[in-house]
């Protein structure tokens, strides 16, 4: 028969199994759900678009961060959620009929996103370029260290400034703060600061968006 530890640690593995898995799910589901509330709503205005290029900027840092490059976990977490970011800043600037804009950032990030993922995989069993990447993936988990709660504070001081919630899903917002958790076990790097700061700590600041579009909602919502 197998002790008590045993079974503590199976669960204690499964439950961190989960949370590597969560990211790549949550993550796209929650930008679904941001992506339907612009629609329904038609608006856009709160979006914080610096918010949003961060996250993007903060992935591509992460998935070389990460290092498992081929991981379907890694992809999900961090490549597909990039997808959407990039759809979101294109539905932002198309509902304030800034076409420009909308253009621009539309082919200027899926073309940097392309040219990562496709140089990460064709140079992948390279073995100068492993050397490379490697400790350009060291830098790169500066990244997410910074910019992902740098990233929140925006949005949060957008939502704070103007007092209004714009379009911005609470869900989504929900959502990020778990998939932050789910990223830090995905990072595998549990006493790292970066994997601290940039995961936990985005995840406390994601609460903090939650917690000031209720107040707003409740505070705008009549007697």
């Amino acid at each position: 028969m197998h002790s008590e530890p045993y079974y503590e640690n199976v669960i204690k593995k499964d439950i961190i199994e989960l949370l590597k898995w969560s990211p790549g799910i949550i993550f796209p589901l929650g930008n679904i759900i941001q992506i339907i509330e612009m629609y329904k709503t038609k608006k856009a205005s709160q979006i914080d678009e610096i918010t949003y290029l961060m996250f993007f900027i903060g992935n591509i840092g992460g998935f070389l961060f990460n290092r498992l490059y081929l991981s379907l976990k890694t992809w999900l977490a961090y490549i597909l959620p990039s997808m959407f970011y990039i759809y979101i800043l294109i539905l932002k600037y198309k509902t304030e009929k800034e076409h420009t804009k909308e253009l621009t950032y539309g082919i200027s990030l899926s073309v940097v996103l392309s040219l990562v993922v496709g140089t990460v995989i064709m140079l992948r069993n390279n073995k100068y370029f492993q050397s490379v990447v490697h400790i350009i993936s060291d830098l790169g988990g500066f990244l997410p260290a910074i910019l992902f709660p740098v990233a929140t504070v925006l949005q949060l001081h957008k939502l704070i400034k103007n007092k209004k919630i714009g379009g911005v899903s609470e869900s989504t917002w929900i959502l990020m703060f778990i998939g932050n958790v789910g990223l830090y076990a995905l990072s595998g790097r549990y006493t790292n600061w970066k994997s601290i700061v940039g995961y936990l700590g985005s995840a406390m600041l994601n609460l903090g968006i939650v917690f000031y579009i209720v107040h707003l909602r409740n505070k705008n919502t009549p007697e």
